[in-house]
């Protein structure tokens, strides 16, 4: 199963003057929000692959894509 997140949207609820870290990156209860999304859908389906869109300024400044990639990565 291939799962596409899009992260890349502009976010009026998280206003960067308020929030040091994109969106995905933001911790709630310890943990970066990206991973409440991710966890769930591995628990299921442990081979789903994650396409995610990004912005590239969001890769550049806090290595979005880098952290992605260890949340998703089986191993």
């Amino acid at each position: 199963m291939q799962i596409i997140v899009p992260l890349a949207a502009s976010d009026r609820f998280f206003d960067r003057s308020e929030y040091h870290f994109p969106k995905p990156l933001i911790e709630i209860s310890g943990a970066p929000m990206i991973k409440w999304v991710v966890d769930p859908v591995r628990q299921h389906f442990p081979d789903a692959r994650f396409l995610f869109i990004v912005r590239a300024e969001d890769c550049r400044h806090f290595d979005l894509d880098g952290t992605l990639r260890q949340l998703t990565d089986p191993e």
